[in-house]
């Protein structure tokens, strides 16, 4: 079923974030929700997500 509302309110959110494409749902239920979502639409089976945890000392001062 297309949703000519929810189809244009995605293109909206797109439009202003600059991005290529855009999902706008408040069946989301959490941060954790759609983290995994997100991931879950970008990463293929088997493949490796890398990402870097901390603060460098320049980037964080006291």
């Amino acid at each position: 079923m297309n949703d000519i509302g929810r189809d244009k309110l995605d293109r909206v959110y797109a439009q202003v974030f600059d991005a290529e494409d855009a999902l706008v749902r408040p069946q989301f239920v959490s941060g954790t929700h759609t983290l995994f979502t997100a991931l879950n639409g970008n990463l293929k089976y088997g493949d490796t997500l890398t990402y870097l945890m901390g603060c460098h000392m320049i980037l964080c001062k006291k």
